[in-house]
């Protein structure tokens, strides 16, 4: 038996990042497959006798149609971003082993910070597969693991904390000039203290992209399910707006 492994949405910027790195690792009893959404599932015969490894990498709208067509799959792998409890309700409506990885790549050097990864994250399904999974990845840097609650919620609060970063220097852009100097010599200055990060205290531009505003926006709307006020995310996007772009 060899190891297929499949990414879907290869030619987008996770999937790619994804195959990338797969590719540079794999050996001579390992397959790998690219596809995307709309190209046809693995043949009967590709699939006899062996293990296939799906990785997952489209729009999150798209997540639930493309897991629930992997029927053939061993194991499932979500790198997209997606909404806490994903994993757990598609394993409980498939039947599937599904494991969550969430990727913190920027779209402009996605494949270079695939490979330079201080850690990777895994939110994973049972012991069997997250010990396959260090088993690949280990050699090549470590591999925290946690649930997939955990790990969906930490990839929207990740990105939603840089976002409230760059929105924390514009406002404080904007005070620096009314009072004659700017957000640049205010932030050059605050950030030689350790406690204080560096992330978009020379930015000064509303904060946009694919990730940031969308992440923001669904762990909002995720705490307000559940009942949860969420006044600090709200005032985040607030000052992003008033922002030049």
């Amino acid at each position: 038996m060899s190891l297929i492994l499949e990414v879907i949405g290869y030619k987008g910027v996770v999937g790619n990042a994804t195959y990338q790195w797969l590719n540079s690792m794999k050996s001579d009893e390992v397959e790998l497959l690219g596809r995307d959404i709309d190209d046809p599932l693995l043949t009967a015969a590709k699939l006899k006798g062996n293990h296939i490894m799906s990785y997952v990498c489209v729009p999150e709208k798209a997540v639930t149609a493309v897991v629930g067509e992997l029927n053939y799959a061993d194991l499932i792998i979500i790198r997209s971003t997606v909404p806490p409890g994903t994993c757990s309700k598609l394993m409980e409506e498939t039947g599937k082993h599904i494991c969550h990885m969430p990727e913190f790549l920027v779209a402009a050097t996605a494949v270079v910070d695939e490979f330079n990864q201080d850690y990777l994250i895994l939110g994973a399904c049972c012991e069997e597969h997250t010990k396959a999974l260090e088993g690949m990845y280990s050699p090549y840097m470590p591999l925290i693991v946690t649930d997939t609650y955990t790990s969906e919620i930490l990839k929207l609060a990740k990105n939603s904390y840089l976002a409230c970063l760059i929105s924390f220097w514009n406002e404080i852009e904007q005070i620096a000039r009314a009072a004659g100097t700017t957000g640049h010599r205010v932030g050059k200055l605050a950030t030689l203290d350790n406690r204080v990060s560096k992330y978009g205290a020379n930015y000064h531009h509303k904060y946009g992209g694919a990730c940031l505003p969308k992440d923001i926006e669904q762990l909002a709307i995720y705490a307000n399910g559940q009942g949860i006020n969420t006044p600090l995310l709200n005032a985040i996007a607030e000052v992003n707006e008033c922002q030049e772009s």
